[in-house]
């Protein structure tokens, strides 16, 4: 599956500038406070995303893909890495990503998307 085909599930530490920015690039993005569980735990989380069919954004380093149902984030999750304050970090790794054709995931997957010295890196994994 390619990006824009693909229903978002963001956590508390993205961005509501990233989440504004995605929208206007006409993904579906819902946040975890819209869904009903603004403070949810990582298992809570996951049990969110499976049942919505989302994956999961988050910038948080110790989010535990394995708390949820079948040990696997279901569909998957996306790391944005490193963390950042700045919306425009965010929408800048999806602008690119969104851009790159050759991307494509397979459910349930990882994927690790960082920006280091300006360039933008993704490693993914179906597992």
């Amino acid at each position: 599956m390619k990006l824009g085909e693909l229903k978002y599930l963001a956590d508390a530490s993205v961005h509501p500038g990233t989440i504004a920015y995605l929208r206007e690039m006409t993904l579906d993005v819902a946040t975890v406070a819209e869904l009903g569980v603004p403070a949810a735990t990582d298992q809570e989380v996951l049990a969110t995303a499976a049942a919505t069919r989302r994956v999961i954004l988050t910038h948080d380093r110790d989010f535990d893909p394995t708390a949820g149902p079948g040990g696997k984030p279901d569909p998957g999750i996306i790391f944005l890495r490193p963390a950042s304050a700045d919306a425009s970090f965010g929408s800048g790794i999806f602008k690119t990503l969104l851009s790159a054709t050759k991307l494509d995931f397979t459910p349930p997957f990882i994927a690790v998307a960082s920006r280091r010295e300006g360039k933008i890196r993704i490693r993914s994994k179906a597992l």
